[in-house]
């Protein structure tokens, strides 16, 4: 190139300090004027780094500077260009939808032989998207579909190409009609003929390691007009490893190239997880650090940033990511996020999810005076209850006054989910977010609050662009669609922080050979961040793209070998560069080291892949902490006293005293917010009331036909099942109900049979409470579910639908082990020892005696399990009179206990456990049973 020059500066001198170096070359104080220069790095943070240093070096001489235009490449690309010009990424990806809708299947039967003839709105979303993608990566390249059809004239793919390229062709008349031009385009004609700032009589390119089709014809075109110094960072030794514009050459730097990068194994340090990448990468910060050197850190993977900044924090060390946080994490967009699901599926988990959101909490409570507690507690109980499967169902199945202030918020919600049916997605946005952020004020001087006006900012003017767009193009794409194109465009939006006094800024990996530090930990450096893997793609294959001049795997390689080169040779004599690789990611799958760890002499080839796939009982590890809390909860006593005392509050307590404190003393109890079906409770519940329902009614009182008993019990039960869960249940809860009529229908076989032998109904679901007995002094309460009554005999049912089938004598009793209290236990009739699980039965029987002395009483189980020709009675043949007045006897001690507070220690053979995640599995590791017994005692 004319007026081209080509300096290698070595690679022991930091590449900043060059830059400075020849920035400042004839300057001797006053002011240093630049104006004439544009400066090309490779990076806008490397580009803000240069000004800062050009600033501090120029005061240090009491100076000061005119600054040059500091670039990074793509700028070269776009300096100048008047706003409106260049297509948005919004008008592009819409001109591309609008193409898309107007081919014919028939147009493109090569491109997409499987394109629906009517393809729906979900099909050229995606599709639009992937198209999108392959022009701005041709147009990396300088190409275009067309061009890259053109130059595919005569292969295998050329037809595929054609069709492409008349895709583009209407692309591109959907730009025309809005008024703008493709920003690939722009780029292509900047390349072709540059437009410099005025003044500007030199181009300096400092350490870009790799350049782009059009940048590269942009220097090339500059250089006939002014003068192009490129800097390389290698000595002139290495000149043939870079072309005439200082990228790596292929064929230099590649497997075949015999490169020795110089770093030991020592250097290298592979870890399990990300979080101790972290952990290493600050400790070797720490060894550096006490060494005497300035000291540095990146990484290769934008993932590790958030752990190295808790790593650095732990440490009082203030971490800066100048890229910044994804706005796709803040909250507003994760309400928008909720809200386009809600809208596309209009279930009510959605819903649910919703408006358990912080910011939703927030609004609708105190616009509506009541507590997020409250309306928490309402979510829970309607969804445990009633199940809605939709909104819609929501709002019918929130009846009664204890759901209002639910149904109140639930309708403003479906009033905002109609109007995304009928508004603009910019009308229909800007309701929505009144709707939730109205009445919140936002200062400005708070970093959050910068935040949320930023984004409610670009919200708005991209549902403005957006709807504008669309009416331009006269498409038929949907709030919602327009809604999910807002989302996918926010998800690129990076949010600031401030920078202030920051100890470590956390560099990337095409800004680290800009770093001075002696010292440089670089974390990350797995093969799938570097050089990376280009990615499979459908319509540019590795091999294509090397073809065509685009980022290739090679072309990766050569770039990033390179600078990996110049890192470690800078510090070769004096400092130390330390890699951190991980052999998980972030989601827990495997990653490899990266391929430019074995660029080393083939005599230690060998030691370096043992080092870096050691085997597993060599591979290093963190050690694993001892199993611990970082503290103990300190449950709090409460003086108990006991209104009423059923057998299963005693069952409670005898399965776990501590758990029983947890779920009867405290009221605590798990929420399930995935429950997609009735609980085994409510669904034991709702036959247990259709069976109470067939006790009471006096047309079923002497039926003993058992086809007209399971018709009425059938009907029952579809009654109970519609007004609980509405007409439109669950396709898991209609399954329930199906369930639910098999189990009746073949009972109405063994009670037909029990009407037939004589038996009647004298109570169903009757309430020991009304009887005014007393357990310990404490008034005896519980539910028999039916009591039948033959002459003398009597019979008292517990129906079970639930669990396996066992024995009642079974089910009350178990054996005991260590951990059992001698006060549960007893010794039955064949001499055995026992200890109670459950008193239900023998209390109930001991009850009814007490009301029918003169009665024989016998008490048992009416079974309805899931395998319908299991369905029948169980009697307790063997309840003997010890066996009764020993469950007396335990239930009162449990009684005396409750009430004196004893609710340690815990049991330890718990089967069910819905505090397990609460008490990290063992109560005695993470509960302070000492201070609840002192407490007690006291």
């Amino acid at each position: 190139m004319p007026n081209s020059q080509l300096h290698f500066c070595g690679w022991h001198e930091p590449v900043l300090h060059q830059a400075l170096a020849h920035l400042m070359a004839d300057w001797h104080g006053g002011q240093l004027d630049l104006s004439h220069a544009v400066i090309i790095v490779p990076t806008a943070e490397t580009a803000r780094r240069l000004r800062e240093a050009l600033a501090v070096a120029t005061a240090k001489q009491d100076g000061a500077v005119c600054a040059p235009h500091v670039w990074h490449p793509e700028m070269a690309l776009s300096w100048g260009l008047e706003e409106g010009i260049a297509a948005s990424s919004v008008q592009e990806l819409l001109a591309w939808m609008q193409a898309l809708a107007c081919v014919k299947a028939k147009e493109v039967a090569t491109l997409f032989p499987a394109m629906p003839a009517a393809p729906d709105a979900a099909w050229i979303r995606s599709t639009a998207d992937t198209l999108c993608a392959l022009a701005r990566t041709l147009g990396a390249g300088a190409h275009t579909m067309a061009s890259v059809a053109e130059a595919l004239a005569g292969e295998l793919d050329h037809a595929r190409w054609l069709e492409l390229a008349a895709v583009e062709r209407l692309y591109l008349q959907a730009l025309q009609r809005l008024g703008v031009t493709d920003r690939q385009e722009i780029k292509h004609r900047r390349a072709l003929d540059p437009v410099l700032p005025d003044g500007v009589s030199e181009v300096c390119v400092f350490a870009v390691a790799d350049l782009s089709p059009p940048v590269r014809q942009w220097l090339t075109n500059v250089a006939k007009r002014a003068i192009v110094k490129t800097f390389v960072h290698a000595p002139e030794n290495q000149r043939g490893a870079f072309d005439e514009m200082g990228a790596s050459r292929i064929n230099a730097w590649n497997e075949d190239a015999k490169l020795e990068t110089p770093l030991q194994n020592e250097a290298l340090h592979i870890v399990p997880t990300p979080q101790d990448q972290a952990s290493r990468a600050v400790s070797l910060l720490h060894e550096m650090g006490q060494r005497g050197m300035s000291i540095a850190i990146g990484a290769c993977n934008p993932a590790l940033n958030a752990q190295l900044a808790g790593a650095l924090s732990v440490e009082d060390a203030h971490a800066f990511d100048p890229a910044g946080r994804a706005a796709e994490v803040h909250a507003l967009t994760q309400v928008l996020r909720a809200w386009q699901r809600l809208m596309a599926s209009g279930n009510w988990r959605e819903a649910a999810a919703f408006l358990r959101m912080d910011d939703v909490l927030r609004a609708v409570c105190p616009t509506n005076d009541f507590s997020p507690a409250r309306l928490l507690r309402l979510l829970d109980e309607l969804h445990a209850e009633h199940l809605p499967p939709t909104l819609e169902d929501a709002i019918a199945l929130a009846r009664g006054d204890d759901f209002k202030p639910l149904r109140v918020v639930v309708e403003q919600m479906h009033a905002h989910f109609q109007a995304w049916e009928k508004e603009s997605c910019t009308t229909a946005t800007r309701e929505l977010l009144a709707w939730i952020y109205g009445e919140r004020e936002f200062a400005t001087e708070h970093e959050q609050h910068r935040d949320y006006v930023k984004l409610l900012g670009e919200i708005m003017q991209l549902t403005a662009e957006l709807d504008e767009t669309a009416n331009k193009l006269r498409t038929k794409t949907s709030s919602m669609e327009l809604l999910s194109i807002l989302l996918d465009e926010l998800s690129s939006t990076r949010l600031a922080d401030m920078r202030g006094d920051v100890d470590f800024v956390l560099q990337g990996w095409l800004e680290l050979l800009w770093e001075p530090a002696d010292g440089l930990v670089i974390a990350g450096f797995n093969e799938e961040h570097v050089p990376g893997i280009v990615t499979g793609d459908p319509f540019l294959p590795d091999a294509l793209r090397g073809k065509l001049g685009l980022a290739s795997q090679s072309s990766r390689r050569a770039r990033d070998a390179y600078l990996l080169r110049a890192m470690a040779e800078q510090r070769r004599d004096h400092g130390a560069l330390r890699i951190v690789l991980g052999r998980v990611n972030e989601q827990g799958d495997a990653q490899r080291p990266s391929r430019l760890l074995f660029d080393c002499a083939d005599a230690s080839l060998v030691a370096r892949v043992r080092h870096l796939f050691p085997k597993e009982n060599e591979a290093a590890t963190e050690p694993e902490p001892p199993t611990a809390t970082g503290f103990k909860l300190r449950p709090t006593h409460q003086n108990v006293t006991l209104k009423t005392i059923s057998p299963s509050t005693i069952n409670k307590y005898l399965a776990c005293p501590f758990r029983f404190y947890l779920s009867n003393i405290q009221r605590m109890s798990q929420v399930d917010s995935a429950q997609r079906e009735a609980t085994p409770m409510a669904f034991g519940n709702h036959i247990h009331e259709a069976l109470c329902g067939y006790a009471d009614a006096d047309a079923m009182r002497d039926c003993m036909d058992e086809k007209t008993i399971a018709l009425w019990l059938d009907n029952t039960v579809v009654s109970i099942w519609r007004k609980q869960y509405g007409p439109r249940p669950l396709l898991s809860v209609e399954m329930q109900l199906e369930s639910a009529r098999q189990r009746l229908g073949a009972t109405a076989e063994g009670l037909a049979k029990l009407r037939a032998e004589g038996w009647r109904t004298i109570h169903a679901e009757q309430k020991v409470k009304d009887w005014d007995y007393k357990i310990g002094g404490v008034p005896f309460s519980g539910k028999i579910d039916r009591v039948d009554q033959n002459g003398s005999a009597m019979r008292i049912w517990d129906y079970k639908t639930t669990g396996k089938l066992v024995k009642p004598c079974e089910a009350h009793f178990a054996k005991p082990n260590d951990g059992t209290p001698p006060w549960q236990c007893f010794t039955n009739a064949a001499g055995k020892p026992r200890r109670w699980v459950d008193v239900q039965l023998p209390l109930y029987v001991w009850a009814l005696r007490q009301k029918y002395p003169d009665a024989q009483i016998r008490a048992g189980y009416f079974v309805l399990p899931a395998t319908v020709t299991d369905t029948g009675t169980m009697i307790w043949e063997d309840l003997d009179d010890d066996t009764i007045a020993d469950s007396v006897r335990c239930a009162e001690e449990a009684a005396r206990r409750i009430q004196a507070g004893e609710f340690w220690p815990p049991a330890v053979d718990i089967k069910y456990d819905d505090y397990e995640e609460l008490l990290l599995g063992d109560p005695v590791i993470s509960v302070d049973g000492a201070a609840l017994m002192e407490r007690s005692a006291a």
